[in-house]
């Protein structure tokens, strides 16, 4: 009785430490008396080798690539593997434990009956035992034939077949899916077509002008220069932040003052024979930058040595006006509306080295005065006066005052904002001009130097128009 009790008791520390650990919410597979048991450290060896292959994987592919979740699949009907086996075992703790609790009962019985520590009386113990050993054959009997009629039921359902090995079953020597190589080839291959099919989608959906090739072919006009976006980084020197018409001056070698020298020396070459001294500059729409390019052209040109005159022939909108700080000064409305003298309306910029012609008072009528006879005397006698007279005008879409002053002007400087104005809209404005002739090109503003490389090294340069110089201008 003793020897049955430290069984029970070992069994049920067993079984204790099992529920322990399920309570805990740990993992019952890694007890040491289940993991060295059964088929667990066969499984825990593929477990690891799966692991390793998993972890190979990983270092080559992402974590949806076929193989990888192939490997991750078998690992998971390991650890499944691992834990039913657990459980199994875990069972049979709890089975092993019940069979030495049944055998401790028994042995108590047992010695409770040799003591004769019973409450059945002689002739009721012999009733009973004999009742018990005829309830053990029966049931012996009962086994017997429960096992004869099992056999029986085997035999009756057994099926000769005939079946012999022709050959030998051949381990694979690759997988058979997934197809890895073609599944690589079609991604690839769609992959280029999506990208190829976005980039065109997005290069139909941009309708500005973003290359020399495309003004040439739509508006048969030459690029005449290509201005870069400046940021405020750019237009700081030594902790001063200039203002872009001051920009060729600080720094005359730069980049930008180089595509200012040479957007003037493309309007000269519009017309070698008769050099245009009296240039309007004008865009399609506001907010292209026009009135800077016209300031700019005008600081270069005196920063070059001519005696340079800058017309503010805005009058709804006097954005050169603003910037001199003279928008309440006496200006180009004074003097044709009255007998104000013309050199008491002059300003001379110390700051740009040139003069400057204000909007001056506000008009009701800017075309009827744009085109009064007094106008046209007053940029006969500028032209006389001045080696480059620079007129910034009005967006050419929303009012016809452009279309006044290029009458007047020898050539017109298009300014088109780089891949923003729509090239319908920038054609259309042009058709109104007095004819091609009379415009000298187009002027690329706020052009972004990293978007613009995508569409070749010299997209957006002046340089690429050289070539069609001849093209328009030898006639």
């Amino acid at each position: 009785m003793v020897a049955a009790r430290a069984e029970t008791a070992e069994k049920k520390t067993r079984l204790d430490l099992l529920e322990n650990v399920r309570v805990a919410g740990g993992v019952i597979a890694d007890l040491p008396d289940i993991a060295n048991v059964g088929a667990i450290p066969d499984l825990r060896r593929q477990e690891n080798d799966l692991k390793r292959q998993e972890a190979d994987l990983l270092a080559r592919y992402s974590d949806r690539h076929p193989a990888v979740v192939n490997v991750r699949a078998q690992l998971a009907d390991i650890q499944r593997a691992i834990a039913a086996e657990a459980t199994r075992l875990a069972a049979d703790v709890k089975h092993d434990y019940d069979l030495a609790s049944a055998r401790q009962l028994a042995v108590e019985k047992t010695l409770r009956d040799v003591t004769g520590q019973t409450d059945l009386d002689a002739a009721k113990a012999i009733t009973l035992r004999e009742l018990e050993r005829n309830a053990a054959v029966n049931r012996t009997m009962f086994e017997e034939f429960l096992q004869r009629a099992k056999v029986t039921e085997e035999q009756s359902t057994f099926e000769a077949r005939d079946a012999r090995i022709i050959t030998p079953a051949q381990a694979p020597t690759g997988a058979s899916s997934p197809k890895t190589a073609q599944i690589t080839l079609a991604s690839l291959a769609l992959g280029v077509i999506v990208g190829v099919g976005g980039a065109y989608l997005i290069e139909l959906l941009n309708a500005g002008f973003t290359t020399p090739r495309q003004v040439e072919e739509m508006l048969e006009l030459p690029l005449l220069a290509s201005v870069s976006r400046m940021e405020t980084r750019d237009l700081t020197a030594e902790g001063v932040v200039m203002t872009m018409p001051e920009y060729p001056t600080v720094k005359p070698l730069s980049r930008f003052s180089e595509a200012f020298r040479s957007l003037r020396s493309a309007v000269q070459m519009s017309d070698v024979d008769n050099p245009p001294k009296v240039v309007a500059v004008t865009s399609a729409v506001p907010r292209e930058g026009k009135s800077t390019i016209a300031m700019t052209m005008a600081a270069s040109a005196a920063q070059s040595g001519l005696k340079t005159l800058l017309i503010d022939g805005d009058l709804r909108h006097p954005s050169a006006s603003r910037y001199f700080e003279s928008e309440k000064s006496p200006g180009l409305v004074d003097y044709l509306v009255s007998d104000v003298d013309l050199e008491q309306i002059l300003i001379w910029s110390d700051k740009l080295r040139h003069w400057f012609l204000p909007s001056g008072s506000k008009t009701q009528n800017p075309p009827d005065l744009l085109a009064s006879d007094r106008f046209k005397a007053l940029i006969a006698s500028l032209r006389e006066r001045f080696d480059l007279v620079v007129i910034d005008t009005p967006p050419l879409g929303p009012v016809v005052d452009p279309l006044i002053i290029s009458q007047i002007a020898d050539k017109t400087v298009y300014v088109v904002r780089w891949a923003s104005t729509a090239r319908e809209m920038i054609a259309h404005s042009i058709e109104r001009l007095a004819g091609c002739r009379k415009v000298a090109g187009v002027v690329f503003n706020y052009v972004v130097d990293a978007e613009a490389r995508k569409y070749g090294r010299y997209a957006s340069s002046y340089y690429y128009g050289g070539r069609h110089y001849k093209k328009y201008y030898s006639e």
